[in-house]
């Protein structure tokens, strides 16, 4: 199952959640400003309003005289002057986003970068892309911006017995075993961008030993850390099942772990979260549940999860299946061959519209738009949950979903999703 860009596509108001101006933002005392037309630049300002960051946006637009007469690389270094003669504050940081048309055009980025690191030594430059155009290579936008972002990392003398988590953008919860379990790793220091308040203390994450890796989209950004910053790192992707989660944390206990037979007993965890399942299981009875790919990272292995539990999973909605959840897929292929497979962005999804169970329970914006249902776990991408304690919260969202009804369009709202 493979998503093809080249095809027409339905996009429900249900869709979005972090996009590349919101993941960006993340980096402290960074500003944006967008080089693009008028037309591109409209997402990226709504969520940006919609999210409280407007005062970190400014946009530079273009038009097709600009475009006909060679581009626009002598437009960018006098706006960037005037944006930071404009600005009250001057950021630490300016990221110059570029549209598609960029990649078509063939601007000289790094002779730019030259003119404004030596008109503004005091600021750090860089070149982001926001070119949807991407999204079916290697490299698509959410994998690039994080590239990006770690790129503005210096390497630093010596390594530290820490941790960056990289790949989601919200800091796993505190609740998690994660960080208890580090510990008797002998890490007691665990970064993850979002906790940094100033560039400079930003910085300090060069200095970690290890990056653990939480998200596919973080890899890449990960492979480059290591080449230019000598930082290792470990995939510790946020699961749903057992089996996958005790693979994680063995692989992690033999790289991290600062003696020889160091052991950390999981077995409370796994057990509070074995009491969550059964209280969800017992909330939602034998309701139809319906799991997207905008809430849980890995629909497929979640799916296998949830089936395992002894739930009634009745749909999967997802735009691909990547190679690490393949095996799940194809097992859920062999053995639940009646659970219907959705592409919500489809051409055929208007037509699906109010066909499905009314009492269903859906997990994530996309599945509850399109089945309808008002039983709404409004989780975005993992957010915060990892190891049992991800189990434990994922449960927890389930009850609340089928005690409460909701209103999806006051959740959209809520949660700041723009098209």
């Amino acid at each position: 199952m493979k998503t093809d860009c080249s095809t027409l596509h339905y996009t429900s108001p249900a869709h979005g959640g972090w996009g590349v101006v919101r993941l960006a933002m993340l980096v402290p005392e960074s500003y944006q400003l967008f080089v693009c037309p008028f037309a591109c630049g409209r997402h990226g300002a709504l969520g940006a309003i919609g999210h409280g960051l407007k005062d970190r946006l400014s946009y530079l637009y273009i038009d097709e005289s600009d475009i006909v007469t060679g581009g626009y690389e002598d437009l960018i270094p006098e706006a960037v002057a005037e944006l930071l003669e404009t600005l009250e504050k001057k950021p630490k940081v300016l990221m110059i986003f570029v549209s598609c048309l960029d990649d078509l055009l063939g601007t000289d980025h790094e002779s730019i970068l030259a003119v404004l690191r030596e008109q503004h030594e005091d600021v750090r430059f860089t070149f982001c892309h926001m070119n949807p155009i991407t999204l079916d290579t290697d490299n698509p936008p959410p994998v690039n911006i994080r590239r990006k972002m770690y790129g503005l990392l210096e390497p630093l003398e010596g390594k530290m017995r820490q941790v960056n988590l990289i790949g989601n953008p919200v800091q796993i919860r505190p609740e998690s075993e994660l960080f208890a379990f580090l510990q008797a790793m002998g890490i007691h220091q665990v970064n993850h961008i979002a906790q940094f308040e100033t560039f400079e203390a930003y910085k300090q994450m060069a200095a970690a030993k290890w990056n653990l890796v939480t998200a596919p989209p973080g890899v890449k950004a990960a492979m480059d850390m290591k080449k230019r910053l000598n930082i290792d790192f470990e995939l510790a992707y946020t699961n749903y099942r057992e089996e996958d989660i005790l693979n994680t944390y063995e692989r992690l206990m033999e790289k991290l772990a600062d003696k020889e037979n160091v052991r950390f007993d999981l077995e409370p965890y796994q057990r509070k979260a074995r009491q969550a399942v059964v209280e969800a299981k017992e909330a939602a009875r034998n309701r139809p549940v319906f799991i997207d790919d905008t809430a849980v990272i890995f629909p497929f292995a979640a799916a296998r999860a949830f089936i395992e539990a002894g739930f009634h999973v009745a749909g999967i909605f997802a735009r691909t299946v990547g190679e690490a959840e393949k095996k799940h897929a194809d097992w859920i292929h062999e053995h639940m061959p009646e659970i219907q497979i959705i592409n919500p962005i489809g051409y055929d999804i208007p037509s699906k519209i109010g066909v499905f169970p009314e009492d269903g329970i859906a997990i994530g914006f996309e599945a509850a738009y399109v089945t309808r249902s008002r039983h709404v776990y409004g989780l975005v991408n993992n957010e915060g949950n990892f190891g049992f304690d991800g189990i434990i919260r994922l449960m927890q969202g389930i009850v609340h979903a089928v005690q409460v009804e909701e209103d999806l369009e006051t959740l959209i709202k809520n949660y700041g999703l723009v098209i």
